[in-house]
């Protein structure tokens, strides 16, 4: 259930990135047509705007797993079982391997919510950009 939930979430990221993207394509059509009529390539310019979606993705991933250092150091799930009247206390314990799993993860996600829109960013053509 938990591995659902989190594919869920991961998906709406990917979505919310390339939304982002896209609007960061819109808003710097000039800028993009400009640096198309000075000579940068279509593969510079993918690359810079994946390169972009690559390192927002991972500066989000570093957060959540500063937040998760966070809840691992300060909060605990007290569980009572009403059958045998015992508590049970569910804690946070994240290893080096589930941060390193995690980064790589929000990487991946940046890549594939940025890819689109840093291919339509690559297409602009510099004369369309400029009369926008």
């Amino acid at each position: 259930m938990g591995l659902v939930v989190a594919i869920m979430f991961s998906l709406a990221a990917m979505i919310g990135a390339a939304i982002t993207m896209n609007g960061a394509v819109a808003h710097r059509s000039r800028e993009i047509g400009t640096l198309r009529a000075l000579g940068f390539s279509r593969v510079a310019i993918l690359t810079s705007f994946l390169v972009e979606a690559i390192l927002l993705a991972l500066v989000g991933g570093v957060i959540g797993s500063a937040l998760v250092l966070v809840l691992s150091v300060f909060v605990s799930f007290p569980v009572i079982n009403f059958q045998t009247f015992s508590e049970i206390v569910i804690q946070f314990h994240a290893t080096p391997a589930v941060f390193v799993k995690a980064l790589v993860f929000s990487i991946s996600m940046g890549l594939v919510g940025g890819l689109l829109p840093a291919f339509r960013a690559s297409r602009i053509s510099p004369i369309e950009a400029m009369r926008s």
